[in-house]
This record gives structure tokens, C-alpha cells and sequence, in this order.
């Protein structure tokens, strides 16, 4: 919908003067039917949208579908959560033709380290995807939980991906593998997952890389790269001179070792579904 200009009642062309101007003495122009079509059409896709049949006879369809809508979106609702990895199904309860869904990709685990002034780097966070699915009442939906990462191994194991959490049009990938610190070079960083399908889809920060310093009497810290934070969470680590840190809430990426240990698990990816 657009708004739409009047036209000269003679050249029937558009013009850009106002409707009308009594005081400036601006007389009145003819109207375009796009000026009336458009509202209605509007206003029918609203009802529509609601589950409503449009009647010429019912003239409170529009507030009655506003009201429809307005409880099913940001009324009360049932919040179902998901966070155990692997193939589940729900069955659509009676009467719900609409959910909102949320997803969180797995985590990735963060690099192992050999503890020779090596560390390793953080795992990437889960991807983030939210939106609307239609639904049919007493459909059986089957989805998926990504699983967190494993961490690296100690010595030289990198970290592994985290896995895919999908539901109907809604996917968010996991996070990849934080790299393994060894001989003193620092792990690579991981990437994020990323989302799609949703009318929000995020790829979040990369995770970030081991480093070692020496303090202020010669002793060499050995410093394990911070897990990616996913949406919502926080970052895991950075930790000194230990094994990785797991993942914190859900698809977060676990932390990278800062000593001759295995890295952080990444954090298991999440479903919320609202009606």
C-alpha cells in the first residue's frame, strides 16, 4: 500500500498539489480508484491472515481478526524448550495453525594444547534463526537439536564442529572447531554458524585465539582462547593455564586450552516453540 496522488479531473495525469486547499484557494482533484482498492485490499488481508472469511454482512471482521492476532502474537503464551541433541517430533496441539520458533545452532568445541607456550583457540557459537511457521493441527513436526562440539584432545586435537538445529523452514548451522594450539603457535579462530529460514537470522562473532605473556618475575601465562558467545549468552574463558571451559548457554562455543589439556565442549544447540 502506497499513498496515492490525485488527478487533474481534465488530464486525468497526477499531480503533486494537495488534495485540497480551501484557504489557498487549491479546488479539489479527482481521486484514483487505487486509492479505495488498495485500502480494502489491505484491510481483506488482514482478515484473511487471521483465519477469518471476509463477509460484506459482518462489519467487525477487521477488529475481530486485530484481536485474533494481537492474542496469538504478544498475548500469554506456552513456551515449549528443546535442548536435548538429536531427532525429536511434537505434535501440534488442537486449534493451532501458527507457532513462533527459535532456534540455536550447536556450539563448537575449543582447540586442545600441548602446553609448550601454545594454546588453544575458542570454538565457534551455533547460528540464530527465529520466525513464524504455519502449522496444522495434529501435524506430527520432526526436528533436530544440534549437538555441542567435543573439545580438542590435549596435545594437538582441534576442536569439532557443532551440529545443524533445524525445524520445518527454520535451520541454524553449528559452530566449526577452535584450532589446536601446538609448538607454540597459537590455534586459529572458529567461525560461527549462521541462520536461515527466519525472518531473523544472525552469524555471530568469531571466537578468539590462545596467546602466551610473560609476567612481571619471568613466569610464561599461557592464556586459552574464549569460546563464542551465541545470541543471548556470553562468552566462555578466557582461562590461564588450564583445560578449556564448556560452552555457556546454548550453541556457545567452548573455550581453548592453555595448557597440555583437552579444549572446552561447545554448548548443545536449542528449540523454542511459542503459541
Amino acid at each position: 500500500m502506497d499513498r496515492q496522488l490525485p488527478l487533474d479531473p481534465y488530464t486525468l495525469t497526477e499531480v503533486a498539489e494537495p488534495w485540497r486547499n480551501r484557504a489557498a484557494g487549491v479546488k479539489g482533484h479527482a481521486v484514483k480508484h487505487e486509492a479505495f482498492t488498495q485500502a480494502m485490499e489491505e484491510i481483506v488481508h488482514v482478515i484473511e491472515e487471521a483465519g477469518l472469511d471476509p463477509s460484506p454482512e459482518d462489519l467487525t471482521q477487521l477488529w475481530q481478526a486485530l484481536q485474533k492476532i494481537t492474542t496469538q502474537e504478544v498475548g500469554s503464551r506456552i513456551r515449549l524448550a528443546y535442548g536435548s541433541p538429536g531427532a525429536q517430533s511434537w505434535t501440534v496441539p488442537a486449534d493451532i495453525t501458527r507457532v513462533f520458533v527459535t532456534l540455536w545452532g550447536g556450539g563448537a568445541g575449543g582447540g586442545g594444547a600441548d602446553g609448550l607456550q601454545s594454546a588453544g583457540a575458542g570454538g565457534g557459537p551455533g547460528g540464530y534463526a527465529s520466525g513464524w511457521q504455519d502449522v496444522t493441527p495434529g501435524q506430527v513436526v520432526n526436528f533436530a537439536v544440534g549437538a555441542g562440539g567435543a573439545g580438542g584432545s590435549a596435545g594437538s586435537g582441534n576442536g569439532s564442529g557443532g551440529g545443524t538445529t533445524s525445524f520445518l523452514g527454520l535451520s541454524a548451522t553449528g559452530g566449526s572447531g577452535g584450532g589446536a594450539g601446538v609448538g607454540g603457535i597459537q590455534g586459529t579462530s572458529a567461525t560461527s554458524g549462521s541462520g536461515s529460514g527466519g525472518s531473523l537470522n544472525l552469524s555471530l562473532s568469531n571466537s578468539g585465539i590462545g596467546f602466551h605473556t610473560v609476567n612481571g618475575v619471568g613466569d610464561v601465562i599461557t592464556v586459552g582462547g574464549f569460546g563464542g558467545a551465541s545470541y543471548g549468552g556470553s562468552f566462555s574463558g578466557p582461562n590461564v593455564s588450564t583445560g578449556g571451559l564448556n560452552g555457556s548457554f546454548s550453541g556457545g562455543g567452548g573455550s581453548g586450552a592453555s595448557a597440555n589439556a583437552a579444549g572446552g565442549t561447545g554448548g548443545a544447540g536449542l528449540v523454542l516453540i511459542e503459541y
